[in-house]
């Protein structure tokens, strides 16, 4: 676990080079915590997803994130394949595993 309040949860990639992907998820349980990353390079926002949605490069990877009436999803991915279609996917898969759809 990692992040504010134990938040976070990140996966790091096992692989040889540089083909390993990081990736890392936070469920915040309030909306006060919602953060529209608009000044980051490749910022863009998403539609169909959330209340708002965005995804934009992070520290030499992608994130994506998402708000709805009770909670904020954050994901990123760094390293190997990733990229903005890779995280956009990853915020939707996480959301349906979440049963937050």
């Amino acid at each position: 676990m990692a992040g504010p309040l134990d938040s976070a949860c990140q996966w790091d990639g096992i692989s040889v080079g540089d083909d390993a992907i990081y990736a890392q998820i936070q469920l915040i349980n309030d909306t006060r915590y919602w953060e529209k990353h608009t000044g980051a390079q490749g910022y863009e926002v998403l539609h169909g997803i959330g209340k708002e949605a965005f995804v934009a490069t992070s520290l030499g990877g992608w994130e994506a994130a998402t708000v709805n009436d009770k909670a904020v999803l954050f994901v990123s991915l760094s390293g190997g394949s990733a990229s903005r279609d890779t995280v956009v996917k990853f915020l939707r898969s996480s959301l349906e595993r979440l049963g937050m759809k």
